[in-house]
């Protein structure tokens, strides 16, 4: 599964109310409870920006800016609906490591931070690890 994309969330956001005065596109919405006895814990709307697992980093960012740029009112809208106190735009990386790597830093362009703080979502930069043998190399 990707997390290339926004999504926002609450527990008492009504994805059912929201989906009917937006003009965004949705790609999922789920209800609170739906697949069984609290699970999910809250109900939310997401939408998939890419398959980050084959995006690079630099298109990521790219995407996730004009996407922001693009649909500046209706995310502010979104941000803003009654109900949501999570609201997030994920960026997937996927990076080979080599055993000896012991730490590392990752960051996003000001332009991406800018359209980001100006909609009011929150950056979240998932990253997986995939462990290289050096020896191989």
């Amino acid at each position: 599964m990707s997390h290339f994309e926004v999504f926002a969330h609450g527990d008492s956001f009504d994805p059912d109310a929201y989906l009917s005065a937006t003009t965004l596109t949705i790609d999922h919405k789920w209800h609170k409870g739906q697949y069984g006895r609290n699970h999910p814990k809250t109900a939310g709307v997401s939408i998939r920006l890419g398959d980050g697992r084959t995006l690079g980093h630099e298109e990521q960012q790219r995407i996730a800016a004009d996407f922001l740029v693009a649909n500046r009112n209706a995310l502010k809208h979104l941000a803003a609906f009654p109900g949501v106190w999570a609201f997030i735009l994920g960026l997937e990386f996927h990076m080979d490591m080599a055993p000896n790597i012991t730490g590392m830093s990752i960051g996003v362009s000001p332009q991406l931070a800018w359209h980001a703080l100006d909609v009011g979502i929150q950056l979240v930069l998932y990253l997986q690890f995939h462990h290289i043998n050096i020896d191989d190399e």
